[in-house]
């Protein structure tokens, strides 16, 4: 009996810091990357999932981590901003940089983790992808699946605004396509954060 209290008030103190801590984006960082030593358990994978949009996403076990830098960053819509953390992260005796981007779900007054990966030049990726429609766009992967890709990279630079119309409009073109396996996942995402 009392090991079944012990883990009901563990599963409640996760589930209650989860929700308190995401109205503070600095706080919400730092509850992800606690989570990320425990996602081995399933108290961790729990957790996780309150404070990340995507549910199906695998991260990263990690040992230790080092928040180097902070910071809120403005998006193409007036009042909404994102956030950004670059941690270095070990997992054992292997050592990694890694960028977490946030943001807020408007509805809940909360942040959650939009992405987190090892760093990468952000607007290099956009502008390729970028190039890669307009240049190319017969080439594979069809076209909605290059829009999609594309809108990715503008959520994490913080174009969201941007990354919404063409969300939509990789929609449209796999409706077109007769694509039935298409899945805008980002609309999801997009509609959490704008609406």
């Amino acid at each position: 009996m009392k090991k079944i209290i012990l883990i009901s008030l563990l599963f409640l103190r996760f589930s209650v810091s989860a929700q308190v801590n995401n109205d503070n984006p600095k706080l919400l960082v730092e509850e992800f990357l606690k989570t990320l030593k425990i996602i081995d358990i399933p108290e961790g994978r729990l957790k996780l999932k309150n404070l990340s949009f995507d549910n199906s996403k695998e991260f990263p076990s990690i040992v230790n981590f080092e928040i180097l830098y902070n910071d809120y960053f403005k998006t193409d819509i007036e009042n909404i901003d994102g956030y950004k953390s670059l941690v270095t992260i070990s997992n054992g005796n292997l050592e990694s940089k890694y960028i977490l981007i946030a943001y807020k779900v408007i509805k809940l007054n909360t942040w959650k983790v939009f992405e987190f990966r090892e760093t990468v030049d952000v607007e290099f990726e956009a502008e390729s992808i970028s190039k890669d429609i307009y240049l190319n766009n017969s080439e594979p992967p069809r076209k909605q699946y290059k829009y999609r890709n594309f809108a990715y990279w503008l959520i994490m630079k913080g174009e969201i605004n941007k990354a919404k119309n063409i969300i939509e409009e990789s929609i449209k073109i796999a409706k077109e396509d007769n694509d039935n396996k298409f899945e805008p996942k980002l609309e999801s995402v997009l509609n959490q954060i704008i609406n």
